[in-house]
């Protein structure tokens, strides 16, 4: 996160530097001074958390020499420091990126008890005669930490659906691609060798074949538990259906194979799920300088096939480190490697992934708009509108309130009405955006409408001799800081334009007097504002980003097991409202002897193509999920044609024509909702689950119609 935010925190402090220099003859110079103090601070505090073992201790180190020089510069200036109060957010919002919850929460607490006792240290008097000079800097800092702190919950929950993966709990493949590349980046002045190990469960396909996917995904979790629980020193990967992939830095080839077995041992041990169990591995290790991974992983796969044509269940090591490079360009004779379609293959980088998320979710996100671009980024605008506005209820708005109404004694009572009418209009549409068709159009509205209301509210005030309104201007930031990582960074541009724009409006018409000579005490809050809104922005781009990731499978490009079990919920929540749902369970028929003959990547480039063509031949807004590694589901409500007959077109499109070198085909089985039968998913699979198995005994390559609950499935000639 640090590295994302590195080029906005850069423009961002250029700006507070700006608005400082805007206060000079306001303030001095002394706020430019530790502007830029504290930025050479966050420049070298970015450079060394990048190097640290223990970055957390780094942002905490730049958020106490943040707070130091704010607190330097707030006491060092002239004229009416008190404007300057908001400068504290630009620390906060570092650490509440940044850090937990409950690290920022104590960090909150020490930046409002600062910024009370210097304002009363140093400008005493003036806190006690209008106290809303002192509350509205401090509700200002509450509202963007907070704003700052669910940003980042959020983009942790993210990140973490898009790094792990769903049933085994381990690391996925866009989280290896990031770990190899770390590695290669690493190593290259280093002597130190990087081990990969690659392991596949033997004979999964029978598993699955006999026993079922039900017992097949338990054989999977237990195995990945084994195998975590005895790797030391390294990371574990779930590769793809029962493929694994360990990456061992700094180990020796004695150490890496004693890994490899320990990993065996550990996955025969005893049965799982009542089946016997084992592993083939193959190991290899990178020759320094530098990692390859794609090479040191070819050089692992051959090895583990070799163990498999062995007799399975054992541990090979690739024969020379050095030979990785020549077996990229010349393949093995006992086993050919097909060309994958399209460019050469090369490990999926983060920005692949990101990518492929990219283009997938505005396949199956339809209804995109100006304000969102697909559903992913509808349902992060409603989640965190409602987070922000449970914190508002609990903390945020009390504190608003208690600063409005601090400022009726000087300002009079029709003060609060318009901010109060357009708090409660956005309070009202938020509590409703679950229900509405497109809530992100609603949220727009009443967000540029409690916006002006707020700004409105001092059209109906009067004026007040010996204090100024301008002590509320970050105030009309404040609804910028709650939604900024919610909406796209074009929405948020002109939220922030606007925002602006009545600051600018209300500081002039009401306080010329003030705002014209100094200018400095607008730039401020505008500047902060603008800082926050950047931010939030960055944040939720990476959240979206990571939620798309989170939903997509890496390789083929279908919606993973996450994405089935959200929709799957949906369904059965609303299925009273959806008059029939069609199942569809796909397995191919012949990936573990793609697999087995030609390698890993013969059987990515099939999967990836066979994915292309089911989703051709489904509808805009049907869905299909991969639920392992050949295995998939299509969840179809409301189609206007029979159930078999679809699947049957999928069956055709897949064995169209070969994949490469391979004849592939698929069996299929497909179970529907009876009228009036409530949607239950497992219940619904079962009976898919079990009419694909019967097509499966009956020959492969065709599809079984499960009959009625209570009886069997009928088998579709081929």
């Amino acid at each position: 996160m640090s590295r994302r935010l590195r080029p906005a925190a850069r423009g961002c402090g250029v700006l507070a530097i700006v608005a400082a220099a805007i206060g000079i003859p306001t303030f001095g110079t002394s706020p430019v001074i530790t502007l830029l103090l504290a930025g050479l601070l966050l420049e070298s505090a970015t450079a060394w958390l990048l190097r640290s073992d223990q970055p957390e201790l780094v942002v905490i180190a730049g958020w106490l020499g943040g707070l130091a020089l704010s607190a330097a510069g707030f006491a060092l200036s002239g004229g009416p420091r008190l404007y300057l109060l908001p400068m504290f957010a630009y620390p906060m919002v570092l650490i509440a990126v940044l850090l937990p919850s409950r690290v920022v929460a104590a960090a909150t607490l020490v930046t409002v008890l600062v910024m009370v006792g210097l304002a009363f240290a140093l400008d005493g008097p003036s806190v006690k005669s209008f106290s809303p000079t002192l509350l509205y800097p401090i509700v200002t800092v509450l509202v963007t930490t907070l704003a700052g702190a669910l940003a980042r919950e959020k983009d942790v929950v993210s990140r973490r659906s898009a790094l792990f993966d769903d049933l085994t709990g381990l690391l996925n493949r866009a989280a290896l691609a990031a770990r190899a590349g770390e590695l290669a980046h690493q190593t290259l002045a280093r002597t130190e060798h990087v081990a990969v190990l690659v392991a596949d469960v033997d004979h999964f396909k029978s598993i699955n074949d006999r026993h079922g996917h039900a017992r097949g995904d338990a054989v999977l979790a237990a195995v990945a538990g084994r195998m975590s629980g005895v790797l030391a020193g390294g990371s574990l990967y779930r590769l793809g259906g029962e493929e694994f992939v360990a990456l061992l830095p700094g180990a020796t080839r004695a150490e890496a194979q004693t890994q490899a077995e320990r990993i065996r041992e550990a996955v025969r041990a005893s049965p799982v799920a009542g089946v016997a169990v084992s592993v083939s591995v193959g190991v290899a290790l990178s020759t320094p300088p530098g990692f390859s991974f794609e090479a040191v992983f070819e050089a692992a796969d051959e090895a583990l096939y070799r163990a498999k044509r062995e007799g399975r269940d054992r541990v090979c090591l690739a024969e020379q480190a050095q030979t990785v490079v020549a077996m990229r360009s010349r393949p093995s004779a006992q086993r050919r490697r097909p060309e994958p379609p399209g460019p050469d293959r090369r490990p999926r980088r983060a920005s692949d992934e990101t990518e492929l998320a990219h283009s997938v979710t505005e396949e199956h996100g339809a209804n995109g708009g100006w304000l969102v671009r697909d559903r992913h980024e509808r349902a992060q605008l409603v989640a965190i509108a409602q987070r922000s506005q449970l914190l508002g209820l609990l903390l945020i708005y009390p504190c608003a309130l208690a600063a409005v109404l601090a400022a009726v004694p000087a300002f009079g009572w029709w003060i609060p009405v318009l901010p109060t009418v357009g708090a409660t209009v956005l309070v009202a549409v938020v509590a409703t955006l679950p229900r509405i068709r497109r809530p992100e159009r609603a949220l727009a509205a009443a967000w540029v409408f409690a916006e002006v209301c707020a700004a409105g509210g001092w059209l109906v005030a009067h004026r007040s001799v010996g204090h100024s309104m301008l002590v509320a201007l970050p105030a009309l930031g404040l609804l910028v800081a709650s939604f900024s990582s919610a909406f796209r960074p074009q929405v948020v541009a002109v939220g922030a334009v606007i925002s602006g724009l009545l600051m600018i409006a209300v500081a002039y018409a009401y306080d010329a007097a003030i705002a014209v000579p100094a200018p400095g005490i607008v730039a401020t809050p505008l500047a902060v504002m603008i800082t926050v809104a950047v931010v939030g922005s960055t944040l939720g781009r990476s959240t979206v980003d990571h939620l798309g990731a989170g939903v997509v499978d890496g390789l083929t490009g279908m919606l993973n097991r996450s994405a089935l079990r959200t929709r799957t919920a949906e369904l059965e929540s609303t299925a009273v409202d959806v008059s029939q749902i069609t199942l569809i369970v796909g397995d191919l028929d012949q990936l573990k002897q793609i697999n087995d003959a030609s390698g890993h990547a013969a059987g990515d480039a099939v999967l990836q193509e066979v994915s292309r063509r089911v989703r051709r031949e489904l509808r805009t807004f049907d869905t299909v999920y991969r639920i392992g590694g050949d295995e998939f589901v299509a969840l179809l409500t409301s189609i206007d044609e029979d159930a078999a007959v679809v699947a049957e077109r999928l069956r055709t499109a897949v064995r169209e024509s070969p994949i490469g070198d391979a004849a592939v085909t698929v069996s299929l089985g497909v179970a529907v909702t009876e009228p009036g039968e409530p949607f239950c998913y497992s219940t619904l699979f079962a009976r898919a689950d079990g009419a694909l198995y019967q097509a499966k005994r009956t020959g492969r390559d065709r599809v079984c119609l499960a009959g009625r609950p209570a009886g069997a499935a009928a088998e579709l000639a081929v």
